[in-house]
């Protein structure tokens, strides 16, 4: 009964090691990698906003008209971002 349960044993952890092998280790790989690209698109996109920001603010010479814009123009993204979704949720 021992020697059936050593290869038992042995088989399970063969296939814990496949799973392991051909499974986890790209799933965690790839999260590292779209983790790090997350960090860094979210790192160019402040730098950018900061940026536009101070640009405009020394232009127009008032920093909180500069901050009204940018919020205008954020808000402008999200309403076109929902309308093209709902659009190409009707031709669905």
């Amino acid at each position: 009964m021992s020697a059936l349960s050593d290869t038992v044993h042995k088989g399970v952890e063969q296939a814990k090691a496949e799973l392991r092998a051909r499974f986890v280790t790209p799933l965690i790989a790839g999260a590292i990698l779209w983790g790090l690209v997350a960090l860094f698109g979210l790192a160019g996109l402040i730098f950018l906003y900061v940026l536009a920001d101070r640009f405009l603010a020394e232009r127009l010479g008032d920093p909180v008209a500069a901050a009204a814009i940018l919020l205008g123009v954020n808000v402008g993204i999200v309403l076109l971002m929902l309308a093209f979704r709902s659009a190409s949720a009707r031709r669905r």
